[in-house]
């Protein structure tokens, strides 16, 4: 097998051979797709097979599915149904190569959080680079159908308890499970900063609904409403969203309208009224906690 994979990586990247390349990445992909499908749980449980699965599916994988739009995809459902191949295809999860699609695959990663473990989702999210997105000016549509999934993960309540205890306790006492969950609320806290930072002034009503608590439902790949866990009455973002939005730059305040700002007071001044008439004091402590 290695052999004639050899080869076949060999014969494609000649030169002298252009005209049947497309033939011949049809083929490695069809390798590549073949020798997946023969890699599961049970071949890993001798060496010798799983060493041999491993070592062509990667060179395969190198050759012709980093890239590739069908391949692509698929190289990340690969991995979030089965975390034993995470080690194994994220090398060949290359969201830079294809800029314009970072936001259709983060939506796969995205539909499988409330079913998949942050160890698990961590290393394919930290494959993604959102600012190089950000700097492609894509659609206005898009850029929203992201903040709002963002959003999303960010009104999940277990962030409360998990970044409030973090924060005063030392991390010793933690397990790497806390650590890996507090990571990627660090990663989205870190990614909605940067949308309201690129494009502020066409997103500010959004991050103000997302702020409250409102707005956090998105549509899935599939075109059926997907939503995490949203936040209830009473209990607020973590502090770190907060300061995320108080902290944006003077540029991206003075972008938004005098009109715009009035509102926005109406909706917060609104939303801890409606927090009080529950008699919950919850959220106005944290929303009021320095930072």
């Amino acid at each position: 097998i290695n052999l004639v994979l050899d080869q076949l990586v060999a014969l494609s990247e000649d030169e002298c051979l252009t005209k049947v390349g497309v033939a011949l990445t049809q083929m490695g992909v069809h390798w590549f797709k073949a020798l997946l499908d023969a890699e599961n749980r049970h071949t890993r449980l001798y060496p010798p097979t799983r060493r041999l699965l491993w070592e062509t599916i990667a060179k395969a994988g190198s050759a012709f599915a980093i890239g590739n739009p069908v391949q692509t995809p698929r190289i990340i459902l690969s991995m979030l149904q089965d975390s034993g191949r995470v080690d194994l295809l994220s090398p060949l999860f290359e969201p830079r190569v294809m800029l314009e699609r970072t936001v259709e695959f983060y939506t796969l990663v995205w539909e499988s959080l409330p079913r998949n473990s942050p160890s698990l989702v961590l290393p394919i999210l930290n494959k993604f680079d959102f600012k190089a997105w950000l700097n492609l000016s894509p659609p206005l549509a898009i850029r929203k159908r992201l903040l709002l999934m963002v959003g999303g993960v960010l009104r999940q309540t277990s962030w409360v308890d998990d970044g409030h205890n973090i924060g005063k306790t030392p991390t010793v006492h933690y397990n790497s499970a806390h650590l890996t969950s507090w990571t990627v609320f660090k990663f989205h806290r870190q990614l909605f900063y940067d949308i309201c930072e690129a494009n502020f002034q066409d997103h500010f009503h959004d991050v103000c609904r997302i702020l409250i608590g409102a707005g956090v439902s998105q549509h899935s790949s599939r075109g059926e409403t997907v939503s995490l866990p949203p936040g209830q009455m009473g209990i607020a973002l973590h502090p770190e969203v907060w300061a995320s939005f108080l902290e944006l730059p003077d540029s991206c305040w003075e972008s938004v309208s005098c009109n715009d700002l009035l509102e926005a007071c109406d909706i917060f001044a609104l939303h801890l009224k409606t927090i009080r008439s529950h008699g919950s004091g919850n959220s106005l402590h944290v929303c009021t906690q320095p930072g």
